[in-house]
Order: structure tokens, then sequence, then C-alpha cells
């Protein structure tokens, strides 16, 4: 299946949407009202590389990652980080999602922050986007 932009975000959204509920999602360039709230999680787009799939073609094998920052409150230990890293690594990990392969989710540690305590989840993925003139 080869998408756009647009169709790589609505379904890494989608997905998410209908398989995580353990926390507050904030979209990449969306407002979340974190008033009240005690954890979240942030969800952003680094591509990586693109490659062509062959001469004459307007498509390209994208790869990247998906980077998802975790916000728990500072001063109460990494358990509660980790487990909403388990529970986005359950649903992310190794997976298809019918056009986006993600591939095995990494948990790194984040500079500090003074309101947040901060674990990024970062998880590989490849799809092929741009336009194919035979579809």
């Amino acid at each position: 299946m080869i998408l756009d932009f647009t169709e790589f975000r609505r379904v890494v959204e989608n997905h998410l949407n209908a398989n995580y509920s353990t926390t507050a999602i904030q979209y990449e360039n969306t407002g979340l009202d974190k008033e009240g709230l005690t954890e979240w999680v942030a969800v952003f787009d680094k591509p990586t590389f693109a490659e062509s799939t062959g001469m004459g073609e307007t498509s390209a094998l994208t790869g990247g990652v998906l980077i998802l920052p975790i916000f728990t409150p500072v001063g109460t230990g990494t358990e509660r980080s980790r487990q909403i890293a388990e529970a986005l690594a359950a649903v992310l990990g190794d997976t298809d999602l019918g056009g986006v392969s993600l591939g095995t989710p990494e948990l790194h540690g984040a500079p500090k922050n003074e309101s947040w305590y901060q674990q990024n989840l970062q998880v590989p993925y490849v799809a092929v986007m741009g336009q194919d003139s035979l579809c």
C-alpha cells in the first residue's frame, strides 16, 4: 500500500486511538489541555530516510522514528512511566498497520524538566510513501 503524508498520520493515529487508552495523547501540532492531568503521552514523527522504489517511480521507501515522550509527575519514580511505555510498546511494537511497518520499541531517558519526568519511547518504522502511477 502506498501512503501519502496525511494517510501515514491517519493510520498511526487511528491505530493508537483504537488500541491505547491508558493516558491522554497529544498528537503533533495539536492542543492538549494538561490542566488536571497527572500523566500524558505526545506523538512525533521524525522521518530519517527516503529511497526511490525504482526508476521513474513516484514513490519512495521512507523510514523514520515515531517518538513518544511519556510525561509523569517529577519525584514519583520511574515505575509509572515504564508501565505506560510497556502499554504503548504492546500496541506499537513489531506491528504492520497496512502500509506502515513498525519495529521494536526502545525506551530512552530525556532531558530534565522542572514540571514533568520524561522518558521517550522510540519506534522505528518503514512505509512506502508517494504516488504510484499504477494505482
